[in-house]
């Protein structure tokens, strides 16, 4: 799409900022930090969660003088990059100091204050102007795309609880998302959100997913391009997706299911857009699924699983080999339906209930894995795996916090979002076969718990039984579907 010409200011003098050390002190307290875990999927290579990371900081790119609001970036020896936003009152003096913000004595102010309501004022007020703010070691660039709304006047606020970014409410109209991990490249929250606007405009059909209105980006000297920042419209009255089936779990466990089959309908209805040619790159519409595609999923699963051996065993490594090279016999020489651009990171946690339904959020992908991966076109039912492995994580949730458990549920739930997709989906995406379906669910689920697996081991080591069990249990249906005395038989 063709964007304004940004609009220029001028550059003024950053502050005194934090250390390097105290800003690694605050960074490995975060929970989007990554961490050095052992062996686990790609990237995997995290920073030691016990001593502070070496950091290399940029010079504070200056968004505002008053009061103060100033963006710079961390790059660990590990090789993340992580965005931190600093703001403040006014400074009378400058300082130079180690820590703190201007104003302020060494040490008494965090590193960083993102969630700010001047933060979010000022980051999005340069997307709506489409202002170019330039620093010593980088430029801030902000869109808006054409025909969108300005933010109301609201003051800013927190929007609950963000695991991976920040995001905080502006204008009580719109969500300003600030990404914590960076990633230089054309970024799939900004290129779906770009494609769903343009088919929002010639489809009168709702899309389920809460629209982009806005970003801005980071240019460097040589011209590199890395999405900093997202502003979506704000999903009015929403209900939390997620805690909506915690609470219906606890209370109602089988008045969940009919909102899981409505659920597994949007979905269907997202890919149909998804699949849709698009006018801005070539990376939309859908291609055939080939044998490539199936081998490369497979031969990943087997790298990230045999560097996660140590923490699972040996045995689950080999039986779980055993199950995919089944998988890869079965996919070798049937028609595998079509890839698309899809989701990419699907769960309940990505999801919130609106006035006129569900609404999917969120299209990052997998943060731990690199841009050209997560722009890569999959079979649609790679999503569908997200979401039932994320089922699994209910029920598990729900025990740990005393509640009644259901016997059955997760099975059943299990049925209803896919039958609800199913009965929805455009049916040329799929495989013609309803075996063939079942197998590259399969595999997707194994891929995804696997993934969940060396996630957990880096960030919430406690969880890490629950993706090893969701495992077992694939393998444990495979082995009665393909190996075992029920050999043949159909199930989800």
């Amino acid at each position: 799409m063709t964007e304004p010409t940004p609009k220029s200011t001028p550059t003024p003098t950053p502050t005194s900022g934090p250390s390097p050390e105290a800003v690694a002190r605050w960074l490995i307290a975060q929970r989007w930090f990554v961490r050095q875990a052992g062996p686990g999927p790609s990237p995997g290579d995290g920073d030691d969660p016990d001593h502070p990371p070496g950091l290399e900081l940029t010079t504070p790119v200056v968004l505002a003088e008053d009061p103060p609001v100033e963006l710079t970036t961390a790059s660990t020896a590990a090789g993340h990059r992580y965005q931190l936003l600093r703001s403040g009152p006014k400074p009378t003096t400058r300082r130079s100091t180690t820590a703190g913000t201007a104003g302020a004595p060494a040490g008494t102010a965090p590193p960083d204050t993102a969630g700010d309501a001047a933060v979010a004022k000022v980051l999005t007020r340069i997307c709506v102007d489409q202002a170019t703010v330039t620093g010593p070691a980088a430029t801030v660039v902000g869109h808006w795309l054409a025909g969108v709304s300005a933010p109301g006047r609201r003051l800013p606020r927190p929007l609950g609880v963000d695991q991976t970014n920040t995001s905080t409410v502006v204008g009580g109209t719109h969500v300003l998302k600030v990404l914590r991990r960076l990633a230089p490249g054309i970024h799939p929250e900004v290129e779906v959100g770009i494609h769903l606007h343009h088919q929002a405009a010639t489809s009168t059909r709702r899309i389920p997913v809460a629209p982009l209105a806005g970003w801005y980006e980071l240019t460097d000297d040589t011209g590199g391009v890395t999405v900093a920042g997202t502003v979506h419209r704000l999903v009015p009255g929403a209900l939390d997706g997620w805690g909506m089936v915690l609470s219906g779990l606890v209370a109602d466990a089988g008045g969940v299911l009919d909102p899981l089959h409505r659920l597994g309908s949007d979905v269907a209805d997202l890919h149909r857009f998804l699949a849709r040619p698009g006018d801005e790159t070539d990376s939309f519409g859908s291609v055939a699924t080939t044998f490539d595609d199936i081998d490369r999923t497979i031969v990943g699963v087997t790298e990230d699983l045999a560097r996660l051996e140590a923490l699972v065993g040996h045995h689950l490594v080999t039986r779980t080999d055993r199950i995919l090279a089944a998988l890869a016999h079965r996919l070798a020489a049937v028609d595998r339906g079509r890839s698309i651009r899809i989701h990419g990171d699907l769960h309940l946690g990505q999801t919130v209930v609106g006035p006129d339904g569900w609404v999917i959020l969120d299209f990052e992908g997998e943060p731990s894995r690199p841009l050209v991966e997560r722009r890569r076109r999959h079979p649609a039912l790679r999503d569908l795996a997200g979401l039932v492995r994320s089922l699994s994580y209910a029920v598990e949730t729900v025990r740990r916090s005393g509640g009644a458990q259901t016997p059955g549920w997760e099975a059943a739930a299990r049925a209803a979002l896919l039958d609800g997709y199913l009965a929805a989906a455009d049916r040329s995406l799929l495989p013609p076969s309803s075996a063939t379906t079942v197998d590259l669910l399969s595999l997707h689920e194994i891929e995804k718990a696997v993934y969940e697996i060396g996630y957990e081991m880096a960030h919430r080591p406690d969880w890490v039984e629950v993706p090893t069990a969701g495992l077992v249990t694939v393998l444990d249906r495979l082995d009665r579907r393909l190996v075992g005395p029920g050999a043949g038989a159909l199930q989800w």
